[in-house]
């Protein structure tokens, strides 16, 4: 009887490991959805920005090109474009972090995965819960932990990239901002 209690213990142990575990790993997922609304909000200030740039930048080329400063103008409109491919680019990043993954990493069926829940009957999920035996809450909770860590790891690459994108958008602006300032004086006057 003894040894019997110290397992189920054990077992009762391992299962709120896992469930502190899983509780750690889906609260990084809000964590980086912060950081790509933090990003998503400051490109769209860029963006902005960005936009408002290209009357000026317009007549700076149309200036540049009829006094034949041909190599500034061209430079200019390069750096814009890059901010905007780039800015494009990591945008899409963003939408990669927020759009859900469906299926588990583990390719196995959970009662623990909201789709593998939502496909089967409510009778068939209460029975199953109210009869689950120790051991397969272990593994359910252990492949949800898995699942959900593949989850965290991709949106976290995907937020890096998004945010080199970012820098590098953000890089090109700042270099067209001051180019576009210097290069009608310094060819114009």
């Amino acid at each position: 009887m003894m040894i019997s209690n110290d397992t189920s213990n054990n077992k009762n142990a391992l299962i709120s490991l896992n469930e502190r575990n899983l509780a750690r790993v889906i609260g990084w997922i809000s964590v980086i959805d912060s950081k790509a609304k933090f990003i998503f909000s400051v490109i769209l200030v860029v963006l902005g920005y960005s936009i408002i740039q290209i009357e000026p930048l317009t007549k700076t080329c149309t200036t540049l090109w009829e006094n034949k400063v041909f190599t500034s103008a061209v430079v200019l409109v390069f750096l814009m474009i890059g901010t905007f491919v780039c800015l494009v680019v990591s945008f899409i990043y963003l939408v990669f972090i927020i759009y859900p993954r469906r299926k588990p990493y583990s390719g196995k069926s959970s009662y623990f995965y909201y789709e593998s829940i939502a496909r089967m009957p409510a009778s068939d999920f209460k029975a199953k819960m109210s009869s689950i035996s120790l051991t397969e809450a272990i593994d359910g909770l252990s492949d949800q932990t898995y699942n959900n860590a593949k989850v965290v790891k991709e949106k976290f690459d995907q937020l890096s990239v998004s945010a080199i994108w970012f820098l590098i958008a953000l890089g090109f602006l700042i270099f067209f901002s001051i180019f576009h300032q210097i290069v009608p004086k310094l060819y114009l006057t």
